[in-house]
C-alpha cells in the first residue's frame, strides 16, 4: 500500500515545555493598563488584599499597591530584583503575546490565566478523537509535587478549561524554582525517575538538635543527567561513542514535528547476555555453571559463553545487548537562562545482531515543537560502561503554516514501510522514523545499494484547494535523478503525476536507472507545481551508492 494511503497527519503528539525564564521587572503599565493589573494578580491575592484593592480609585494608588504587593513576596528584599515578580511578568508577557483569543487579552484567557500561575508547561498534548471531534488540549506539569494536569476543549477559536484548577498564591509558589541548575536537573531528571531526593531524618522533639536541622542535601541525579548538565553549563561534549544524526521536520497540528534520527558505532559499545540468576543448589549442568551472582548486573557475551562451557562459535542462550540511554533537551532562550522546550530520558536495549557489522540500526525520536531557533544539547549513554557522546547544536525549526507552497525535505526510505500499531509518544526509540501508523526505515547517511529501491518520503504544504474538491490540492510532481552533489544535469526522470493528495510516497528502483555508478554520490529531487494556486517549489536530497565489493581474481560475486 502506498505511503500516501497509510499517513495520517493528524498526529497525537506532545511537546513538554518548562517555564520562561526569569527577566528583569518592568512597572505594571507596560504589561496591561494599571486598573486591569487586579486581574493578573487576583489568584495570588489575599481576601484583605482584594478589598483593598477594589477600594482604590486612582493609577496612582494602584501603583503604590502593586509595589507593596510584590515588596512583601521579595524573596531576597535589599537587592535590585525581585524575583518573583520577574517570572510573573515574564509569564504575563507571554501569554499577551501567545494566548490572546479573539477580543479578549492573552492574560484574560483561560490558558493565559494558568500560565500565570503554573508556567509553561512541562508537556501538552493536542488531541481529536475523533478527528471530527472538538480537540482537547492536555497541560501537564509534571515538575509539581503532586503532578497537575489541566484540559482545555477548543470552541472555536477559544480554549476553555474542562475544570478549574487550583489557581491561588500557594500554587503559584509551587511553581517558582530558585536555583537554575536545580530546574534543569528537574527537567530533565525528575521527570523520567533520574532525580532522587535524600531526605533529612527527623529528629526527637526532645532532641536539641532539632531546632537546627541541616537543610537536606542537593539532590543526586542519574549519570546521564550530570553528562547533560556538563554540556548545557560547562560546555564539556563526550565522544566516546560513535554516533551519526540528522533531524527531519513535518508539519503536524499545533507544531512541526521534529525527528531526530541517528545511529551508533558497535566497536565502542559493549554488549552484554541478560542476568541469569544463581540456582540454589548446583547441578553440574552447563546451564548451572553459566550461572551467575544474584547481585551480578550483567556479564559479556563472551563470559557467559566461557562460563557455559561453550565454544566461540556455539549459540548462546540469548542474544547480547547493549543497555542504551538517550538524553537530552530543548532548550530556548539566553544563555544561563534558557527555556527548557522538551526534555527525554529514553532507555533502549540495542541487540547485537540489528544493524550491520559496524553499525546498529538507524533509530529515532520525535516530539513536537513550535518553530523558532533552539539549543539541542543531548547525547547517548552506554549504561554498561559509562561511555557516551553528546553534541550541543543549534536548531532552526521551520514553520509550515506560512500559507505559501512548500515541501519537507525528502526521507529517503531504505526498505519496506512498515505498520505500528502502538500508540505514537515522545518516550519511544523506534527503529526508523515514526510517521503516523508508519515506520519509515531510514539510513542516516542515506547510503543505498545500487540496484535497491529507494522510497522517497515528503509532505507539501500551503497549496490552494481545489474549487473542485475543497479541502483537496491538485498538485503536479516530478521526480528527477541528478548527477553529483552539485548542477542539474539529469540522469533520470519519472513521468509527471498529477495528484489531489499532499503526502507523497514515490518508489524508485535504482537498478533501472542505468547510469547509475556503485560508489558515486546523485540527489534525487522532487518539484511540486500547484495547479490552483499557481505557486512552484523544490526540494533535492544527496543520495549515496555503495561501492563495488571488491573480489579476489576469478571469484563470482552474485
Amino acid at each position: 500500500m502506498a505511503l500516501s494511503d497509510r499517513v495520517s497527519l493528524a498526529l497525537l503528539i506532545s511537546a513538554a515545555l518548562c517555564p520562561a525564564p526569569a527577566a528583569a521587572a518592568q512597572e505594571p503599565v507596560d504589561l496591561v493598563p494599571l486598573a486591569a493589573y487586579g486581574t493578573l494578580l487576583d489568584p495570588l491575592m489575599t481576601e484583605a488584599e482584594r478589598r483593598a484593592w477594589d477600594a482604590l480609585g486612582d493609577d496612582a494608588s494602584r501603583a503604590d499597591f502593586v509595589r507593596v504587593f510584590w515588596a512583601d513576596r521579595d524573596p531576597t528584599p535589599g537587592t535590585v530584583g525581585n524575583e518573583r515578580r520577574d517570572i510573573f511578568e515574564a509569564r504575563t508577557r507571554r501569554a499577551i503575546q501567545e494566548l490572546a483569543e479573539e477580543s479578549a487579552p492573552g492574560y484574560a484567557t483561560d490558558r493565559g490565566r494558568v500560565m500565570l500561575v503554573y508556567g509553561l508547561p512541562d508537556e501538552q498534548e493536542l488531541r481529536a478523537v475523533p478527528p471530527t471531534a472538538p480537540p482537547t488540549l492536555t497541560w501537564h506539569y509534571r515538575r509539581h509535587t503532586p503532578a497537575v494536569r489541566v484540559r482545555f476543549t477548543r470552541e472555536g477559536e477559544a480554549f476553555l478549561l474542562v475544570e478549574e484548577p487550583e489557581l491561588t498564591n500557594a500554587a503559584f509558589m509551587r511553581s517558582l524554582g530558585d536555583d537554575l541548575r536545580l530546574q534543569l536537573a528537574t527537567a530533565v531528571g525528575d521527570r523520567h525517575g533520574a532525580l532522587e531526593r535524600t531526605a533529612t531524618p527527623s529528629a526527637g522533639l526532645d532532641d536539641p538538635a532539632a531546632a537546627e536541622l541541616e537543610p537536606p542535601p542537593p539532590p543526586e541525579v542519574a549519570p546521564e543527567v550530570k553528562i547533560w548538565m556538563e554540556m548545557v553549563f560547562s560546555g564539556i561534549e563526550r565522544d566516546e561513542l560513535e554516533l551519526r544524526r540528522r533531524i527531519h521536520f513535518f508539519p503536524a497540528s499545533d507544531g512541526t514535528y521534529t525527528a531526530l534520527t541517528f545511529e551508533l558505532g558497535k566497536e565502542a559499545l559493549e554488549f552484554v547476555l541478560p542476568v541469569v540468576a544463581q540456582t540454589p543448589e548446583a547441578d553440574g549442568t552447563e546451564e548451572g555453571a553459566a550461572a551467575v551472582a544474584e547481585d551480578a548486573l550483567s556479564v559479556s557475551a563472551a563470559e557467559a559463553a566461557a562460563a557455559a562451557g561453550l565454544a566461540d562459535d556455539d549459540e548462546v542462550p540469548e542474544e547480547a545487548r547493549a543497555h542504551l540511554r538517550v538524553f537530552g533537551a530543548f532548550m530556548q532562550g539566553e544563555p544561563g537562562q534558557e527555556n527548557t522546550l522538551h526534555s527525554f530520558i529514553i532507555p533502549y536495549e540495542l541487540m547485537e545482531s540489528a544493524g550491520d557489522e559496524e553499525s546498529g540500526p538507524s533509530l529515532s525520536l520525535g516530539v513536537t515543537l513550535f518553530p523558532g531557533m533552539y539549543r539541542l544539547a543531548w547525547g547517548v549513554l552506554d549504561a554498561t560502561t559509562g561511555r557516551a557522546v553528546t553534541h550541543d547544536e543549534t536548531v532552526q525549526i521551520p514553520d509550515y503554516t506560512q500559507g505559501q507552497l512548500s515541501l519537507t525535505r525528502p526521507l529517503l526510505a531504505a526498505g519496506e514501510l512498515r505498520d505500528d500499531p502502538r500508540p505514537m509518544n515522545t518516550t519511544t526509540i523506534y527503529e526508523g522514523v515514526r510517521l503516523g501508523a508508519v515506520l519509515v526505515a531510514n539510513d542516516v547517511d542515506d547510503v543505498f545499494d545500487r540496484d535497491g529501491t529507494v522510497e522517497v518520503v515528503a509532505v507539501a504544504t500551503g497549496w490552494a484547494s481545489d474549487p473542485a474538491a475543497p479541502g483537496k490540492p491538485r498538485l503536479e510532481v516530478v521526480y528527477r535523478i541528478l548527477e553529483g552533489l552539485e548542477g542539474e544535469e539529469s540522469l533520470a526522470r519519472l513521468p509527471d503525476q498529477l495528484l489531489d493528495f499532499h503526502v507523497l510516497g514515490q518508489q524508485i528502483p535504482l537498478g533501472q536507472v542505468k547510469r547509475l555508478r556503485p560508489g558515486r554520490s546523485y540527489r534525487i529531487e522532487v518539484r511540486v507545481k500547484d495547479l490552483v494556486g499557481g505557486g512552484e517549489t523544490v526540494q533535492r536530497a544527496p543520495i549515496h551508492l555503495r561501492a563495488a565489493p571488491v573480489t579476489e581474481p576469478g571469484e563470482i560475486v552474485r
